[in-house]
């Protein structure tokens, strides 16, 4: 989620040239709570508990495959849905422009790099992919049309007109009681 805060950010920046302050914070307060966690005490204790005799470079090869296999087991379907739809989005579009087609991948990276984020940890949980899970269906998600110009507009309709009740029949009359 980090790297997706991070970009998020540097396309908000390049496009106005400064940071909304809400943004900023946020980010901030993200960063600073990421750091906290990792620094807890707690995660140190955890982790001392876990003896790992394979080499660096095993560790890791290990780590990363159960991150492709998490994502075969529980993400696939999500992955092919995006792959068509981009195909779609790419082909069936004739005016989309290149922000309708970035923020897709942009999304999808991040979910990617949400899931092998997890090399870092020792397990990686069901429960651990939510993130991923999320990012991969805001990028299937379909960006708004960049213009109108191409599409089937509603009708106009004038909006049907309302019969008038003579004010002794209205409903919302005020009725005095003697």
């Amino acid at each position: 989620m980090l790297v997706c805060l991070v970009l998020a950010g540097a396309v908000v920046f390049k496009r106005e040239r400064r940071l909304p302050a809400w943004m900023a914070t946020g980010l901030a307060g993200a960063l600073v709570g990421f750091a906290l966690l990792i620094t807890a005490r707690g995660n140190f204790n955890r982790a001392s508990g876990f003896s790992d005799y394979d080499s660096l470079l095993t560790r890791y090869a290990m780590r990363f495959f159960a991150c492709l296999n998490m994502l075969k087991d529980y993400a696939l379907p999500l992955l092919f849905s995006f792959a068509i739809l981009f195909l779609l989005l790419c082909f069936a579009r004739q005016d989309a422009v290149k922000a309708d087609l970035l923020w897709p991948l942009i999304l999808l990276a991040g979910a990617l790099g949400a899931n092998f984020a997890m090399i870092g940890s020792h397990d990686y949980y069901p429960r651990s992919t939510h993130g991923v899970f999320a990012l991969l269906a805001a990028a299937r998600a379909p960006p708004p049309p960049a213009s109108t110009s191409g599409c089937v507009r509603a009708s106009k309709a004038p909006a049907p007109q309302r019969s008038r009740l003579p004010e002794s029949q209205s409903p919302h009359t005020s009725v005095s009681i003697p």
